[in-house]
């Protein structure tokens, strides 16, 4: 799988931009980005040391549909939803570690109504979820869900050469003709450090990585 790592320092703009005026900058040249068009020649995985070293958060999402992987990195925060960006400015939008909202992936997923981080860290409870992606045409098209979340135990995750504690909390939703089952590995500290959440019916699956926990 290509590992994509664009530049890791951000600089704040000291304007009032309203949405985080984030902007990128360099260690090193920034690289194309593996959500669409030709793959780009792999790159060295980020380490530990540079994890360290970025002023922002970072986020690594990887596409198993596409045999894709890119890091992220904040690009503005409103009303409790953070957007993550890529090089090339495709975006996606969590509320809490749950995604929201995609933009330059294809059939994207336009918005959605889903549970709060502290109903996913619960691990328990039924609630709805509505997704509205888009499909071939560009018609929104909606896709409701009745869900219930359970805890499981796991087995401890490595994240770049590092090992969390987890349990997992798995969000099974069932539709009228089909169903999905998020899943979501919780740290001692309550934190979504890893989750395996659905975007919509073309691109699949997304597996989000927290790196800077």
């Amino acid at each position: 799988m290509t590992i994509v790592l664009i530049s890791l320092l951000l600089l704040a703009s000291c304007g009032n931009d309203p949405s985080g005026g984030f902007r990128l900058g360099g260690l090193g040249a920034a690289v194309k980005d593996a959500f669409g068009g030709p793959q780009p020649e792999p790159v060295a995985p980020v380490t530990r040391a540079e994890i360290a070293q970025s002023p922002v958060p970072l986020l690594q999402v990887a596409i198993p549909s596409r045999g894709a992987e890119a890091i992220l990195v904040p690009a503005g925060r409103n009303a409790g939803v953070t957007t993550w960006a890529t090089a090339d400015g495709s975006t996606l939008a969590l509320r809490g570690g749950v995604l929201v909202a995609s933009r330059g992936l294809g059939h994207d997923l336009m918005s959605a109504a889903v549970p709060t981080d502290s109903q996913i860290l619960a691990g328990q409870g039924r609630h709805s979820r509505s997704y509205y992606t888009l499909d071939g045409a560009d018609r929104t098209v909606r896709h409701d869900f009745s869900c219930v979340l359970s805890r499981h135990e796991a087995p401890a995750i490595q994240i770049v050469d590092r090992l969390f504690p987890v349990h997992e909390v798995r969000e099974t939703c069932e539709g009228p003709t089909d169903g999905v089952v998020n899943r979501y590995w919780i740290s001692r500290e309550g934190r979504i450090v890893r989750s395996l959440q659905w975007l919509g019916t073309d691109v699949g699956f997304l597996q989000l990585t927290d790196l800077s926990a």
